[in-house]
């Protein structure tokens, strides 16, 4: 079987995972979708696009540092190619002129099915040739069957409208997004399986495995309205009461037009260390590493690329009792859950930790499960879906 997988930057920590798994089952083409946007998010951080060719190969996009980190996981895969859009605009004649090139990609590649990790604005100009040649031939992975609080894009509504019509599977990472999707795409919901997320192995190339058990409480991602910083924020002063030398770090990029609170952030006095900007792996891995546990106190979600992203670095998670969370959170296992948009209960919960000590128990059973490479879970749902679609 023939498999074309496009894969965005935005995902490609979870991405990379599904490619490692399936490389050696199907004749495997990869395309990564990457534009001024997307060059430095999630797990990538290329400093610039210009010059490179619409379909470049990863030696022409990646540092040889960051090409080193990668090539385990396509290494086996027929082709990789980074699908270059220079272009700053979404919608634009050179985007799509760039899609017809990827268009003709796609053909010679002799892809018997497409599987998209989701879709994004910028494949819109792929959808005459898709409509031609692949309807019903589509795997989709939805990653978000709703926007976020605060989070509303209309480009996704065209994207939907586009690209919906032709799947003949759609693809979760948790059952909670599954649920979610039936809910509001009826008309679809007699097309989608499950495959599960697991924690996200590329950030521990940057781990230092440090004996210890870390010093602060870590709030770390895109900080955005729906991710509760502001909960977290609230938090803090309730738990400086016992813990008066507890440290805390905010750490991630903000979401466009989306401020926090000064008075809230005066509140927690110099125990508070804010990052408010990019991070990279390396120091991402650091701060994780240096903290007790991580705390994801959101408002609404799916599943967590920041709570798979803690427990590769053997962290445990206080998160909010929302969304797809208790899918992933074995109670005072891995973590525990806390209501929803609720400070005091945040902090309690963080003191109960810190009293008991069971941040300590909870790393000790994630390293355990960690190291049962458990992605491979995953493969025979991919494999299973493929197979559906060839019928």
């Amino acid at each position: 079987m023939v498999v074309l997988y496009y894969a965005g930057a935005s995902y490609l920590d979870s991405a990379i995972e599904v490619i490692n798994q399936i490389k050696h089952e199907v004749e495997l083409h990869v395309v990564i979708e990457i534009a001024p946007e997307s060059k430095t998010t999630n797990i990538l951080d290329v400093k610039s696009l210009e010059g490179l060719p619409v379909l470049a190969k990863p030696e022409e996009v990646l540092d040889e540092v960051t090409l080193r980190f990668f090539q385990p996981y396509w290494e086996g895969a027929a082709s990789v190619r980074f699908f270059v859009q220079q272009h700053p605009r979404t919608f634009s004649w050179q985007s799509w002129k760039d899609c017809q090139v990827l268009a003709r990609h796609m053909k010679k590649t002799g892809a018997q099915l497409i599987h998209f990790d989701t879709v994004k604005a910028r494949a819109l100009g792929l959808l005459p040739f898709l409509y031609r040649h692949y309807r019903k031939k589509i795997a989709i992975t939805i990653h978000d069957p709703a926007p976020h609080s605060g989070e509303f894009n209309w480009r996704n509504v065209l994207v939907k409208k586009g690209f919906f019509p032709l799947a003949k599977v759609f693809l979760f990472y948790s059952r909670f997004s599954e649920k979610t999707f039936k809910e509001i795409f009826p008309n679809y919901s007699g097309k989608t399986g499950w495959m599960g997320m697991h924690p996200l192995s590329f950030y521990r190339k940057f781990c230092r495995d440090q004996a210890g058990e870390g010093e602060t409480i870590l709030f770390f991602g895109r900080i955005s309205p729906y991710k509760g910083v502001d909960v977290f924020l609230k938090s803090i002063p309730i738990v400086l009461e016992k813990f008066p030398r507890q440290k805390f770090v905010i750490a991630g990029s903000k979401n466009a037009g989306y401020e926090l609170s000064e008075t809230d952030i005066a509140a927690a006095g110099e125990q508070l260390e804010c990052r408010i900007k990019y991070i990279s792996n390396e120091e991402l891995a650091g701060l994780v590493e240096d903290a007790k546990l991580v705390v994801c106190p959101y408002l609404d979600a799916t599943q967590s690329g920041v709570l798979l992203t803690s427990f590769v670095c053997y962290r445990g998670v206080i998160a909010s009792d929302v969304g797809a969370f208790p899918e992933f959170i074995e109670e005072d296992r891995n973590g525990t859950l806390v209501k929803v948009n609720d400070p005091v209960a945040l902090a309690n919960s963080i003191i109960a930790a810190l009293e008991s000590g069971s941040y300590l128990n909870w790393s000790r059973y994630i390293r355990q499960e960690v190291d049962q490479q458990p992605w491979q879970r995953s493969r025979p749902h991919i494999l299973g879906a493929y197979r559906s679609m060839a019928v």
